[in-house]
């Protein structure tokens, strides 16, 4: 009964350390293509961080006064 706890929990770390792994090499890909991508940096810093370039307005909309009363 022990050895086979142990065994589960050796499949469970091999698990989460197969999925850190992944993770890892989806953040170095990430990071790569912030360093080396000005276009890539440029659409997550708009999208993620709401930045805008110098010249840009932006414009925002009221919400819709009738769907405000329902």
């Amino acid at each position: 009964m022990k050895l086979r706890k142990v065994e589960q929990e050796s499949e469970q770390v091999k698990a989460a350390s197969e999925k850190i792994k992944k993770e890892n090499e989806r953040l170095k890909k990430e990071i790569k293509l912030l360093q080396d991508d000005k276009k890539y940096l440029e659409k997550v810093a708009r999208e993620e961080m709401g930045m805008t370039s110098t010249d840009e307005i932006i414009y925002k909309k009221k919400p819709d006064e009738a769907k405000e009363k329902k």
